[in-house]
């Protein structure tokens, strides 16, 4: 099932800065809608400012904001009510440098000879109604250790100084990362005791009696998928059925189908040819108007304009 929420969010980007940080320092993210920001503490530690929430930031840990939300990294210090959090201005401070490096990576420095945190940093793109990032929390922080990524990060570093084929290789580990972070995370929420309303879509899913049933839907859409036919396909009644999706996924069968559709719709816009006609039928749509009419409803464009804007 993850492997195809991750294709179906349309996901793009990767590892492309590293941070070395100095003395007393100050950086800081703005918001980034629908795209998730991922900081990797590769040595030294630091303060996170999220959301009038200051966080010990350690070597080994990584901090992921899958919606982007704006917060600032700083110097650290024990005395953190000394330290003066600017929440309403994220810009960096203008003595932080942007360094272009040959590896592609750019160097964010403020170039002092004596560092207290490196980070690698990546950001993802997504679309814009993936279920995968829909309902996460603001932050998710889990540690290298906990993610068995000493490895992969090794990896990284060495790819840092090559000079061929560094940036495909740097991407390609890039997308192992944020699989790896998925893992982790819906298998440190199984194991936790939070209320299933509190648990993210994605945990729901997986813990669901729905279990089967969505599987089947995220690999063949185009199926009829009547009420009867997802009823049987479960061994239970209709009722059962409809009460079953209410419960746990809060949706109507006949919405999940048509979003998980329209999901489809999306992915085959941006990395087909095909037409939009064929692109309706394939997917059990009744004809190309229906499936433009809902489409825009969903997504606030037509599918022609969807197709032009994301390729």
């Amino acid at each position: 099932m993850l492997d195809q929420l991750i294709e179906l969010a349309q996901i793009q980007g990767g590892i492309d800065t590293e941070c070395r940080f100095g003395g007393t320092w100050q950086y800081s993210t703005p918001l980034m809608q629908n795209t998730a920001v991922i900081h990797i503490a590769r040595s030294g530690q630091g303060w996170l400012y999220l959301k009038h929430k200051k966080i010990k930031v350690k070597t080994g840990d990584v901090l992921f904001f899958p919606h982007g939300s704006a917060h600032q990294l700083i110097h650290f210090q024990e005395n953190t009510d000394q330290i003066s959090f600017q929440e309403e201005t994220f810009s960096a401070p203008a003595e932080i440098e942007s360094i272009k490096q040959a590896s592609g990576l750019t160097l964010k420095t403020n170039h002092m000879q004596q560092q207290n945190l490196n980070l690698f940093c990546a950001h993802f793109s997504y679309a814009k109604h993936a279920d995968l990032f829909i309902q996460l929390p603001d932050l998710v922080q889990l540690n290298i250790k906990q993610l068995l990524l000493e490895p992969l990060l090794n990896l990284l570093e060495q790819e840092t100084i090559q000079e061929i084929g560094q940036i495909k290789v740097i991407n390609a580990l890039s997308e192992v990362l944020l699989v790896y972070i998925f893992r982790s995370f819906l298998n440190q929420q199984s194991q936790s005791s939070q209320e299933i309303s509190a648990i993210p879509r994605l945990i729901e899913w997986n813990s669901s009696k729905l279990n089967r049933l969505i599987h089947a839907i995220l690999q063949f859409p185009e199926s009829k998928w009547s009420l009867d036919d997802m009823s049987q396909f479960l061994h239970c009644s209709r009722i059962q059925l409809i009460r079953i999706f209410k419960k746990d996924l809060n949706i109507t069968p006949h919405a999940f189908l048509l979003k998980i559709r329209l999901q489809h719709a999306a992915l085959q816009l941006k990395i087909s040819h095909l037409p939009i006609y064929n692109i309706a039928l394939n997917l059990g749509f009744q004809s190309e108007t229906h499936f433009g009419r809902v489409f825009k409803q969903h997504y606030g464009m037509t599918p022609h304009l969807y197709r032009n804007t994301t390729q």
